[in-house]
């Protein structure tokens, strides 16, 4: 076990200072050919961002031992999925959940194709934050007047992307606790909304704004929209950063439906309409948490995928770690041995440092569950 842990850091040492360099790739890549060739810049951006994410995969696939299941609902779901842009309503429960959704966008497809609404804080996150924004991910300030033109430059960009983009969005807006749950049971008393057992109320404003977007801007066959919901198995470690940063066993389920045009409202519907609709989704949502608690599994699926780990994705992990990571080490140590006494060695180490500190901090300080969506207050949604 303690070798495991030893190799796993080791992993995630190279992990960060190839990553890093990415992300420098990412940067210059963005100052230079953002307003000189957008094609160009997406292109390479979209192979930076496969590279980056692709880590992820291989630390939870290999070094946690993910066990990850998908259950679609019907066939059409199914055969349908990654052939077009897409909606993903998700559920938010876990601080890591983002890199489940990593894992499942790579089983489709390119993982330079995924997009996610992010709380703005994660910005400042070297690597893993950075990597969210240059790939174009889309962070909120919970600002509805700032939010509601991120959102709408965004939605306009889907189409750009060189492949079918999997857009995740979590209308609970915040992580799931159970005091935040007990606040949101007693303001849907007080408001005549529905209870949900195992999430907190949806916040209506921004998922009717992005859906009424897409209807009135893409046509059916253009979008998909899916119910999509991370569940924790039993068996499973806490999914959090503490449990990943340990290499701990994780065991989750997927559960995915595609939600038809014929079931969401018209693009003029009035806003009830569409508050109706994300009500359904989370009642829906509520039914098949439960169903997996009592039986370890989702009933009536016709489709149940597991995730198979790629070899290849491990072998080119490790190369590319190897000659990028490994390369940086080998000379940082040989400086450290040879030249510390150079003052510009001296302070490209304390940087080095610097970063290392200011990542771990931000990691765990992202982690932290904030008390958004605790207070009961009319301004919910």
């Amino acid at each position: 076990m303690m070798v495991k842990i030893i190799l796993f850091h080791v992993h995630l040492t190279l992990l960060f200072i190839t990553n890093l360099v990415m992300s420098i790739i990412q940067w210059l890549n963005y100052m230079i050919l953002s307003k000189i060739n957008r094609k160009l810049q997406l292109r390479i951006n979209f192979l930076m961002q496969e590279l980056i994410f692709s880590q992820f995969v291989v630390c939870l696939d290999w070094f946690c031992q993910t066990r990850l299941r998908l259950f679609f609902k019907d066939r059409k779901s199914f055969d349908n999925y990654g052939k077009k842009p897409a909606l993903l309503i998700s559920n938010h429960r876990y601080p890591i959940d983002v890199l489940f959704f990593i894992v499942f966008v790579r089983i489709f497809g390119p993982l330079g194709a995924i997009r996610s609404f992010v709380k703005y804080e994660l910005i400042n996150v070297p690597i893993y934050g950075w990597a969210f924004y240059f790939s174009e991910f889309i962070f909120l300030k919970r600002d509805w007047q700032q939010d509601q033109k991120t959102i709408t430059e965004s939605l306009k960009n889907i189409g750009n992307s060189i492949a079918s983009i999997a857009l995740f969005f979590a209308p609970e807006g915040t992580r799931f606790t159970q005091r935040k749950l007990e606040a949101g049971i007693d303001y849907a008393k007080e408001n005549n909304l529905p209870i949900f057992k195992h999430h907190l109320i949806p916040r209506t404003k921004g998922f009717n704004y992005i859906l009424r977007y897409i209807r009135q801007n893409y046509s059916n066959d253009e979008f998909n929209i899916y119910n999509v919901e991370l569940i924790q198995k039993q068996d499973s470690a806490d999914l959090d950063w503490k449990n990943f940063l340990l290499g701990r066993k994780f065991s989750v389920d997927f559960y995915i439906e595609q939600i038809h045009s014929d079931q969401l409202p018209e693009p003029d519907a009035k806003d009830s309409k569409y508050s109706e609709t994300l009500y359904e989704i989370f009642a829906k949502k509520d039914q098949v948490v439960e169903q997996h608690r009592t039986h370890s599994f989702i009933p009536d699926c016709e489709m149940v995928i597991d995730n198979q780990r790629s070899v290849l994705l491990l072998l080119r992990c490790m190369i590319m770690n190897f000659v990028i990571g490994g390369s940086i080490v080998y000379y940082l140590l040989y400086y450290l041995t040879f030249a510390f006494h150079n003052w510009i060695i001296r302070l490209i180490f304390l940087l080095i440092g610097i970063i290392v500190i200011f990542t771990l901090y931000k990691i765990f300080k992202s982690a932290k569950i904030s008390n958004y969506g605790e207070k009961k207050t009319k301004k919910m949604h």
